[in-house]
Parts: structure tokens; sequence; C-alpha cells
């Protein structure tokens, strides 16, 4: 059974926030001189709260020190920035770079609003927008997913004809330089298990699976107040908890430094917020959704490498930045995407390459499901994917297979043991199925003799 994911509908302007999921609301600081105070922060994830404060405390900044990541010796990095290439004006490009310099630069106490404030930055000769401002900030997530201290608010002001921005951090210079060499410790221990000639759907199956084994779906994470880490790179790698948000963006990072070009998607799924993955497999892209793949069993690949009809059966995209009005007061406008490839083709998809496929039922597709049978049986794979075609409806499939004449399945498992030895042996009483009906897709969970004959001992 899937896990529930969190996707309660919000408004932030960054990849922590921005994927419309469960955070808390962004706060918009007009900057204009003296000490002010926030009075409230809603976590309501509707709500954009408008505040004045007066100026800025005097306060320490440091530049915190962070080391690169170790990448694999075999595979080079890919840096994606269609974050920025998408930001169609330069005050906002000029934004987005001084984004990644006022984040190294972190005040080491808390100001009269209990923030940690990063250095401010200036937009010479330019009065720049609210809207103008998240999307640089929007940008800027969502093309480095390995910066997980930012906060969900921002700050600006005008000076003659200059643009003062200031953002915030989660935590202090200090904190942030231990939180990210643990995160660096735990990335470059993944990175080491890469072996050379590695083909990108292996290394991407590698990362998907390893994700999904060492990381829990924190259902009852709602908003930022709720604990930062769960949406963020960081809670998936580090902490072992995290949100549909966190386990995109640890697919971004990790899959980058395995050299795959990877970025987030934002949308809805069953009628609220969610982020997951479009990658790009040997000149390819597919969608890849590792929270909807994760299971109490352990990993599936209903979501791996799939195509955009397939995605769009149960999940809505959201527009690009250009495609919407981007209104400052507008809360539904800061739900975007920056990068929307076409994902048309179905090669590198995990059931493309290792289901059994059932078009008609005849010799030939017998033969098949029997040898497709015995192999999963040899390797004791969990899940014997069967995908149809349409020459019948999807029940038509399910009826003659599993519940009415001829029992097709249980004929191939009969097969399929005369073939096998006692070890790998199919318990045919013993298998459940798990239907797909969406992706014309059943998932046949094997259960073997052997360890029935163990559990009994």
């Amino acid at each position: 059974m899937r896990k529930n994911v969190l996707r309660a509908f919000y408004v932030l302007f960054f990849a922590v926030v921005t994927a419309a999921l469960t955070c808390s609301a962004i706060y918009f600081l007009n900057l204009t001189g003296g000490n002010g105070t926030i009075n409230k922060q809603s976590d309501d994830p509707d709500i954009i709260n408008a505040v004045t404060i007066d100026g800025q405390s005097e306060l320490t900044y440091r530049n915190i020190t962070i080391e690169d990541f170790t990448a694999s010796p075999y595979y080079t990095t890919v840096k994606v920035n269609n974050g920025r290439e998408s930001l169609e004006s330069e005050s906002e490009k000029e934004l987005y770079d001084l984004i990644g310099s006022s984040v190294m630069t972190i005040s080491e106490t808390k100001d009269e609003n209990d923030h940690y404030r990063t250095m401010r930055v200036t937009i010479n000769g330019k009065h720049m927008s609210e809207r103008d401002i998240r999307r640089s900030i929007n940008a800027y997530v969502f093309d480095n997913p390995q910066v997980f201290w930012l906060d969900n608010l921002f700050g600006y002001a005008y000076a003659d004809d200059d643009t003062i921005a200031e953002f915030y951090s989660v935590m202090s210079a200090d904190e942030c330089e231990k939180k990210a060499a643990v995160l660096r410790s735990a990335v470059n221990m993944i990175m080491s298990s890469l072996e050379e000639g590695q083909s990108e759907f292996d290394r991407e199956k590698l990362i998907h699976d390893y994700i999904i084994l060492n990381c829990v779906y924190k259902g009852t994470a709602k908003s930022l107040s709720d604990g930062w880490e769960y949406f963020s790179a960081y809670g998936v790698l580090v902490k072992g908890e995290a949100v549909c948000e966190g386990y995109a963006k640890a697919e971004q990072l990790l899959m980058n430094l395995c050299g795959i070009e990877c970025e987030t998607i934002r949308g809805d799924s069953d009628g609220s917020g969610h982020m997951w993955n479009v990658i790009k497999i040997d000149g390819k892209w597919y969608h890849l959704d590792t929270t909807w793949d994760d299971t109490d069993n352990g990993p599936i690949y209903d979501f791996f490498n799939i195509n955009d009809e397939i995605i769009t059966l149960t999940h809505t995209i959201s527009p690009t930045a250009k495609e919407v009005s981007l209104e400052d007061d507008s809360k539904d406008d800061m739900r975007y995407n920056f990068f929307i490839p076409r994902c048309a083709s179905t090669e590198a998809g995990y059931y493309s390459r290792n289901a059994a496929v059932i078009i008609t039922f005849d010799n030939e597709t017998d033969k098949k499901i029997v040898d497709t049978l015995v192999n999963a049986a040899n390797n004791r794979d969990k899940y014997l994917p069967i995908v149809f075609g349409k020459e019948m409806k999807y029940e038509e499939y399910i009826d003659k297979l599993f519940f009415g004449q001829p029992y097709k399945f249980y004929a191939y498992v009969n097969a399929a043991n005369e073939l096998l030895d006692d070890e790998h042996k199919i318990d045919r009483d013993g298998c459940s199925i798990y239907k797909n009906e969406s992706a014309l897709l059943v998932r046949v969970k094997l259960a073997y003799v052997a360890e029935n004959n163990d559990t009994d001992q």
C-alpha cells in the first residue's frame, strides 16, 4: 500500500516551501529603518503575512565555510541552472547570483524578531517588486538543493533607486557549518558506493532504492514549525525522515552528483500539493516519484521513469513561471515550475525493462511469463510486475490471471516450479497482488515455499 503523501497546499517563495506542500507561510518584511518587530508568524500555509519593521539591529555576521561534496571519480557532476536561465530580467539574475553569496554569511545571534539573518544585498538602479524578488529566490533554491538552511521569509527595502534585500537562516552560522559537515559525510558515503561503468539507469536505481530504504515518510509534518529538516535533502540523508519535498531534493542532489541531470517538479496529486522529479536518462526525460514508490515493504517502481501520459493520470503539473501572472498578492501564483521538459519516452521505464508483458494470452506469452517467473524466483525478487496491453479491459486481464477460468497465473507458477529447485519454488497460495489500473499494471508480491517452511520450524 502506497504511503500517504502529505500534500497540503501552500504558497511559499522557495523550494523548501515552493512545492506548494505543507510548510509555513512566507513573510515579506518591508525594511524601512529603525528596530521593528514581527508580531505574529502564522503557520497557516495559505496566509502571506505582510509585516513592516523599522530597521536592522546591530548583528555580527560570519562567513561560513562549507566543503564541497566529494564526487565520484567515475562520473562528472552535473550543475543545473534552469532556474536561473528561466529568469527574464537581468536584475532577477543579478539577485539570484547575490543570494548565493548572501546565504554564506549568517548572523551569529538572532535579531529582534528571533531570526538569524544573512547578509543584505543591493541591486543598484532598480526597484524590484516582491514578485521579482520571490521569483529570484525560487529559482535559486530550485537549482540548489544543497542549501538547506534558508528560512521561509525575506525582507526588502528601497533606497533611492536601489533595492535592498535580506534573507534568513533557520540556524546560526556555527550550527550551519556543523550540519553541512554531517550532510557532506552522508553524501560522500553514498558517492563512494558507486562503481565504474554503471549505466545511468543503474545509478538512478541505486539512489532511488537507497532513499526509500533509508528514509521514512514523515506524514505528520505539516509545516516548517514541525521541523525544517523534513522539507530538505538533509532530512532524508541525515535524519532519515522527510516529506515529498525532501525526497525530491535528495534525488536531485544525489543524481546531479552521479552525473545525471535531475530537477524537481511542483504540482498536485490527490488534490494536494506535491513535489517529484524529472530525470534525464540516456538523453531522454522521464518523471520519477520516489515518494510514491516508497512502501512499507520497500521500493516499488510504479513511478520510476514514466512519461507524461502516465504521470498525468495521477499528478497535475503546475505551470511554468512564464505561464502565470505572479501577482504580488496572489497566493495561487506562487505555485509554478521553472523547467518542465517533455517526457515522451518509455524506454528507460523500470517496467519497460523488467516487467512481464501480456497483450494477449497465447503460447508465446505463456512461455515468456513462465521464464520471467523463473528468473524472478531465482533472484528471490519480492515482486513480479505485469504490464497489460489494451486488447482487453484491465479487469478482464486480472480475472483471467487470478480470479476466474483459466486461472492463468497459477498455471504459470506450476510450470515455473517444475523448473526451480526447492530453495526457489514459489508458494502460489501465499502470493498477493497490488493493482494499478491507471498504469495498466499489476504487481504480484511473491512468496516462497522455503520461507514458509523456515517460519513453520
